[in-house]
């Protein structure tokens, strides 16, 4: 890992569409133009799963028959408001034992269309997470009478604050971040990004989606629906 700070960045991205030299440096207001689509860039890779640099894992003590939990720095669930939630498991101890099970993480269409998502269990089966913002909400059906709830998740990149903090970028993204800002950079500059910029962005790009893709597992294809938990499966077909 290493850590850059956005006046590195933007004049490493300004070298790679020369515009300026290896002893040059952006202007101020430069700079402050580039931490803005900086900061969009990592703002938009944050919202995309293959992008997640971890999938950390945290442990949360539940209520008798709560069913709705705020999550968020300083709320009920107290960690960084995860841009998503990959899987979820759950816990009861009892006695000298435990009962556990798998969370589903569903959609909103398939929370919505949930029946008797109210009701109690000792065992929760299903999860949603409504992503709110600055506040999210994580959502237990049926509602448990206590237990543990253990949640696999993502968070947003770290942007930059200002031109001089540095932020720590994980192995391969200082040059997907470098590529980036450069081809972002260049309409402003009425340059023309070459093939070997765009070249060095597919590729870093590509070496990041292949580490997480196993982590995080391949994405689904574009227009893939997730199922109904409470559809039906036809037999048959043709």
């Amino acid at each position: 890992m290493a850590s850059f700070n956005l006046t590195q960045v933007a004049n490493k991205a300004a070298q790679k569409l020369m515009v300026i030299d290896s002893s040059g440096s952006l202007s101020t207001q430069q700079l402050n133009d580039a931490k803005d689509i900086a900061n969009n860039l990592l703002e938009n890779w944050s919202v995309q799963r293959i992008y997640a640099i971890s999938a950390p894992i945290s442990v949360f003590n539940l209520s008798s028959g709560v069913q709705k939990y705020s999550i968020g720095t300083g709320q009920t669930f107290n960690i960084a408001r995860p841009a998503a939630i990959e899987a979820a498991s759950f816990q009861l101890s009892f006695g000298g034992g435990s009962q556990s099970s798998e969370l589903k993480v569903l959609t909103a269409a398939e929370w919505s269309s949930l029946p008797d998502r109210n009701s109690t269990s000792t065992l929760p089966k299903f999860l949603y997470y409504d992503r709110g913002f600055p506040t999210g909400f994580v959502y237990l059906s049926p509602v448990p009478l206590g237990g543990t709830l253990e949640v696999t998740s993502w968070g947003a990149l770290t942007q930059f604050a200002d031109l001089t903090t540095p932020i720590t970028l994980q192995p391969g993204y200082a040059r997907l971040l470098i590529a980036g800002l450069a081809i972002e950079m260049a309409p402003d500059y009425e340059a023309t990004p070459g093939a070997a910029l765009a070249q060095d962005f597919a590729d870093a790009a590509a070496n990041i989606r292949q580490l997480n893709a196993e982590l995080m597992g391949p994405e689904p294809p574009i227009g893939l629906v997730a199922p109904n938990p409470n559809q039906p499966v036809a037999a048959g077909g043709g």
